[in-house]
């Protein structure tokens, strides 16, 4: 009788191909949620909050006036000056949330984290009503805001931090790797996608500037939620901690109230009027006087040349055909506003003013054509507002 062990197991037997397989790292279910919390952390708590109120920080508008609403106060809370009291403030708080991050939770919370969190949690909070105040001003009522709070801002939260996980999968992959070879061009190609998503976003910011605000909340609500949960019945309240909450309190009361005195003083330096409806031409006005050819005739804004052609041809469109005025007026006075705030300095001004160059030119044809006298269209604005 043979000694030979024999196969009985119904299963064939391994192959060289079998074992390559088993060999292939894989990522464990449970990497994908630790990706997707820091990644989620790290886009919508730390880097897309700088980039919103550094595009909010020069939103200024050129067409706003001494109106008296509250969207008025709130985007100037967001100018730079303003904001300036507040800004230590969110710096830590983010520094914060960064350890919360990758700190390992299997140690205790340490105190500052914990009131830093909880800091940023309450800042976000007012800059979301500020933040709607400002949005429901200039998309004239709460619709957008709420739309983008409960539909939008879900959808661009998930796919935003997409990218970020799946190099996160590539990256826990070629650590399983043996390969030195691999792990190296695992890191660069980690390296040049990061710095091309920095890039990008801060490219498309205004793009996402209308989620940054909600998204930046429900990241600082969630960490505060395992801050919390992490303290447990470790929580006691001392006079240490009740003095803490009493100097958070008061440096935030201080913050926001130098925030408000330089809004308001930033409100007074406001025209007293109502802005023209011309609203890219006048806001493109403001370039420099060399290249654009402002002059001031007394309005509340500078006029150039371009400014007169463009008012006549509106003129003339609106005596002839008042109808088709109608219509692209209404259109005009949708879109104009939000791009006439984008011109924020005199370089932007600049290039709408040569953009519209053709227009111009085109118009200017068109009074030829009717025949309208040279004087007639610079008197435009010498005498009346553009209305």
């Amino acid at each position: 009788m043979s000694n030979t062990p024999r196969n009985t197991s119904s299963d064939p037997p391994e192959t060289d191909s079998d074992q390559e397989v088993q060999a292939t790292p894989s990522v464990h279910p449970s990497v994908y949620d630790d990706l997707f919390r820091k990644s989620w952390f790290v886009l919508w708590g730390m880097v897309a909050p700088v980039g919103f109120l550094f595009a909010a920080g020069g939103y200024g508008g050129i067409d706003m006036w001494q109106s008296g609403q509250f969207g008025v106060y709130c985007i100037l809370l967001y100018e730079f000056a303003a904001m300036i009291w507040v800004y230590p403030l969110i710096a830590f708080s983010t520094a914060g949330l960064a350890y919360q991050t990758f700190r390992d939770r299997e140690q205790p919370v340490p105190l500052w984290v914990s009131i830093a969190v909880l800091t940023g949690a309450f800042l976000w909070l007012e800059l979301y009503v500020v933040w709607c105040g400002g949005v429901g001003y200039e998309m004239e009522g709460p619709a957008t805001w709420v739309f983008t709070t409960l539909f939008t801002c879900p959808l661009v939260g998930v796919i935003g931090i997409q990218p970020l996980i799946a190099l996160g999968v590539i990256a826990k992959g070629s650590q399983a790797t043996e390969d030195a070879n691999a792990l190296k061009w695992y890191t660069v190609v980690l390296v040049l996608s990061g710095i091309g998503m920095l890039v990008g976003f801060f490219v498309v910011l205004f793009a996402c500037a209308f989620c940054a605000a909600p998204l930046a909340l429900v990241t600082y609500l969630y960490a505060s939620k395992e801050i919390l949960k992490s303290l447990g019945a470790r929580w006691r309240v001392s006079i240490s901690t009740l003095l803490l909450v009493f100097t958070w309190l008061s440096a935030n009361f201080a913050a926001w109230r130098l925030a408000v005195l330089a809004a308001i003083e930033s409100y007074n330096r406001l025209p007293t009027e109502p802005p023209s409806g011309c609203f890219i031409v006048t806001a493109s006005a403001h370039g420099h006087r060399t290249l654009v050819g402002s002059q001031d005739m007394g309005h509340a804004f500078p006029v150039t040349r371009q400014l007169q052609r463009l008012k006549a041809a509106e003129i003339l469109l609106a005596t002839t055909l008042p109808g088709t005025h109608r219509g692209l007026r209404k259109v005009y006075d949708c879109v104009g506003p939000p791009l006439a705030r984008m011109i924020c300095n005199r370089w932007l001004a600049d290039l709408s003013y040569l953009m519209l160059k053709p227009l111009e030119w085109a118009m200017l044809g068109l009074l030829r054509v009717a025949r309208v006298p040279s004087n007639t269209i610079t008197a435009v604005y010498r005498s009346s507002h553009c209305k």
